[in-house]
């Protein structure tokens, strides 16, 4: 009984600061994002594909390379953060935010990447980003 009672008060108090923290990160992503360096699928970019990959993060969406936005979710309690894209791809990744440098992996159809790599065949992609300034 008295473990019971004490789950549910950890619970509790966890609830809030995860919303908390996940608050705190969706506002440190507020802006545009540039990509400095990309892989997809173990390949870089084609040439001059690089300078066009922007993220523009606009209260809880997302514009990816200039497409309509898309609603976005963060966890940072998750070991590595975690990210999902609401959109038909179910684009979900890990994420590492510090300061004005992001590093983004993701994959399709629910496959979440484990570490900031892609491999041939896995349809992850990895980006680098930094905060473009205005």
């Amino acid at each position: 009984m008295k473990s019971t009672l004490l789950f549910a008060l950890v619970a509790l108090v966890m609830v809030p600061w995860s919303c908390q923290a996940a608050d705190q990160d969706v506002a440190s992503l507020q802006g545009t994002w540039r990509a400095i360096e990309a892989t997809s699928n173990g390949e870089p970019p084609p040439p001059g594909m690089l300078e066009k990959i922007t993220l523009i993060f606009t209260g809880d969406t997302v514009s990816i390379m200039g497409a309509p936005l898309i609603r976005f979710r963060v966890d940072p309690t998750a070991k590595p953060a975690q990210i999902d894209f609401l959109n038909s791809h179910n684009q979900v990744g890990i994420y590492v935010l510090t300061g004005d440098t992001l590093k983004l992996c993701t994959g399709e159809r629910g496959d979440r990447p484990a570490a900031f790599k892609t491999e041939k065949n896995t349809d992850h992609t990895y980006l680098l980003l930094q905060r473009a300034r205005p």
